[in-house]
């Protein structure tokens, strides 16, 4: 067509195809592509993320594209990251597993991460959560946490929540072991469970969550000031608690998790409609 300026119709008869397939756009590869775009952005986003969590937040999102799809433009891209072998250890002692929970409130847990500002000046970051839908609480940087912020913010997250917890869950530090917090506890009647000093996998999920913030807010930024600090630490919180697929709720997001428990909860204490069969009587002839 370019070289003789012939139509397009007398093209197609020479090279003995149809115009219906020079015409033919395939769906297959315009589909793909925004698969790629979308996963490009999602690795963008969050680069240390791996595949299940790629294909859950897309499901969730409420793509239809399909598993075999997703992972094959995965692996095109070359997005899949580095397996790391788990080293083996034997166990010294029988492990024992968390206990499962059947509500909101019933234990939160709490820790603190520690970074640093471009200055050098160090900073701590106040973590809770409630074990339960794996909400993350709170996520509160500061310079230092006395025992008397933490029961402020402790204090400020019942508030919001409309009730305190039965149970919180901590490790041994300093904040944890002072007189503010047993008062605390006994007058809000929160029974304080603090692990075994040197076992941080007895306050395993909250740990869990902490490697999640490190990832994604504290090791991927780089920070000028607390505020900073503070407003994608809010930022990261609102995102994962609607939209973080989290594999221990069966991939759906913690608030999302907690609506759906609730609509369960709200349909078995629906009283029944009677039945409306209608009732047989024996005629006798």
């Amino acid at each position: 067509m370019t070289a003789h300026n012939r139509p397009i119709q007398r093209a197609c008869d020479l090279a003995g195809i149809s115009r219906s397939t020079w015409y033919y756009t395939s769906q297959q590869s315009e589909r793909e592509q925004k698969v790629s775009n979308k996963l490009k952005e999602l690795a963008e986003r969050k680069p240390t993320r791996g595949f299940d969590f790629m294909y859950s937040s897309l499901k969730n999102e409420g793509y239809p594209w399909s598993r075999s799809l997703v992972l094959r433009v995965y692996r095109k891209l070359g997005l899949r990251l580095k397996v790391r072998k788990k080293r083996s250890i034997t166990p010294t002692e029988d492990r024992r597993p968390m206990q499962n929970l059947t509500s909101r409130n019933e234990v939160w847990a709490c820790d603190f991460l520690t970074d640093a500002l471009n200055d050098g000046r160090m900073i701590r970051v106040m973590v809770t959560m409630d074990e339960y839908s794996r909400e993350a609480l709170g996520v509160e940087a500061g310079i230092s946490f006395p025992a008397n912020r933490v029961c402020r913010t402790l204090d400020e997250i019942a508030e919001v929540r409309g009730g305190y917890p039965k149970c919180l869950r901590s490790d041994n530090g300093p904040e944890f072991l002072s007189k503010a917090i047993e008062t605390w506890c006994e007058a809000h009647n929160v029974y304080h469970h603090r692990i075994q000093p040197g076992r941080p996998m007895e306050n395993g999920r909250i740990e869990r969550l902490n490697r999640t913030i490190r990832e994604d807010v504290l090791d991927y930024w780089k920070f000028n000031s607390l505020s900073q600090v503070n407003k994608y630490l809010t930022q990261w919180q609102e995102e994962y608690n609607e939209y973080h697929p989290h594999k221990a709720l069966g991939r759906v997001a913690p608030r999302a998790f907690c609506r759906e428990k609730e609509l369960k909860v709200v349909e078995a204490d629906r009283p029944q409609q009677p039945s409306m069969k209608k009732e047989t009587t024996n005629l006798l002839i």
